[in-house]
Parts: C-alpha cells; sequence; structure tokens
C-alpha cells in the first residue's frame, strides 16, 4: 500500500505515448560479439511512457547483486541516458527514471504475490512460484530501502 500511495504522489507528468516493452530488462535481450540482436517476449507490449521500459531495466531486481551498475547490473544511467536521447528518444531525468524504478519493485512484487497464490491455492503447484512467493519480502524490503532514500 505505501509503495502504491507513493506512486500515486509522485506520479511525472504524462508524456506524448510510445510503445512500451513492458519487460525491458537483460533476461530479454540477445546479444552477440556484435551487439544487440534482438529484444525478446513482446506480451507485456502497450502504449505508455516510454521511460518505464528504462525504469523496468533500472529496478533493483534486475541488478543481480550489483547494485553498484543500476543499468541491469551493467552500466550507469549517463550512457544510458545519452543512448536514448541520441537514438531519438526524449531526455532521460533520473527523478523520472526514479519513478519507474519504484513502479517496478511495486510491479515485481505483486507478478510474484500472484505467482505464490498459483502455487498455495490455484492449482499451480511449482517450486518456481512457491520461491516467488517467498521473494515478495525481499521486495517490500527493497521498496522501503527505495523510498527512505538508503537505496537508489
Amino acid at each position: 500500500e505505501l509503495g502504491f500511495r507513493w506512486l500515486e504522489r509522485n506520479r511525472p507528468d504524462a508524456p506524448r505515448r510510445s510503445i512500451v516493452h513492458g519487460d525491458f530488462r537483460v533476461g530479454n535481450f540477445m546479444v552477440g560479439p556484435d551487439g544487440l540482436h534482438v529484444v525478446l517476449d513482446w506480451e507485456c507490449c502497450h502504449l505508455g511512457n516510454g521511460i518505464e521500459d528504462i525504469g523496468w531495466l533500472c529496478t533493483r531486481s534486475w541488478r543481480f547483486g550489483r547494485v553498484d551498475r543500476p543499468v541491469g547490473g551493467l552500466d550507469q544511467y549517463a550512457p544510458l541516458f545519452a543512448a536514448y536521447e541520441a537514438a531519438g528518444g526524449r531526455r532521460v531525468g533520473e527523478d523520472e527514471v526514479h519513478y519507474w524504478e519504484v513502479f517496478g519493485l511495486v510491479r515485481w512484487a505483486v507478478i510474484n504475490m500472484m505467482q505464490g497464490y498459483g502455487h498455495m491455492f490455484a492449482g499451480r503447484r511449482s517450486p518456481v512460484f512457491a520461491a516467488c512467493g517467498r521473494n515478495v519480502s525481499q521486495f517490500e524490503y527493497e521498496l522501503l530501502m527505495t523510498l527512505s532514500g538508503r537505496y537508489r
């Protein structure tokens, strides 16, 4: 509830809508020696704020322990923002990306709660879904630390 309240109170102005991948993260990239080849898994695609994809990529959950490299555990913000703008995207602000990182934590917690529920009560017994339910407390902690300013 705290995360939802924070999101409502801090919502950025709505820019011109664009195509949002919806699950833009390292696990959905195919990369070869010469760079990015393909972005996979477009089932979450929708119209919205394009910075949502940047925030999802930078959400703490997708850093896999490399918290000093906020862009998917790979790099810092500045090179990503510059590349986005150079490719024709609009100017990217850290505050707006922060909003979408918080959104990502809340979203990922909800998805994991749904998976845990499916394991416990909806007949989708799976060790993976059970682990997702257990992970919710980690995302709640990361959300609290992010909102308190201890995590970025």
